[in-house]
C-alpha cells in the first residue's frame, strides 16, 4: 500500500513540475517577444533624425509659402509618429 501511495505522489509531482515548466516556457516566450519588440522600437527611435535639428527662426517661417508650411507640418508629424 505504501509503494502505491508513493507512486501516486511521484506521478502527481511530475505532472505539477511539467505543468509549471510549460507555463514558464509559454510566459518566457511571450516576454521574449515583448522585449524584442521594445528593442526594435527603441533602435528605430534612436535612428530617427528630427526634420529640423535646431529651432526655426520666426522670420524665416514668415517667408514660407503654403506648400512649404504643409511639407514642414507633414515632416514633423511623421517624426512624431502621427502618420500611419
Amino acid at each position: 500500500m505504501k509503494s502505491r501511495k508513493s507512486w501516486i505522489i511521484a506521478i502527481t509531482a511530475i505532472g505539477t513540475v511539467t505543468a509549471g515548466t510549460a507555463a514558464f516556457v509559454t510566459n518566457f516566450e511571450a516576454l521574449s517577444g515583448r522585449v524584442t519588440d521594445y528593442l526594435k522600437a527603441r533602435e528605430y527611435l534612436h535612428k530617427l533624425k528630427p526634420p529640423y535639428p535646431r529651432l526655426l527662426d520666426e522670420n524665416a517661417i514668415a517667408s514660407w509659402n503654403i506648400g512649404t508650411l504643409e511639407l514642414a507640418t507633414y515632416q514633423i508629424r511623421g517624426y512624431l509618429g502621427q502618420l500611419k
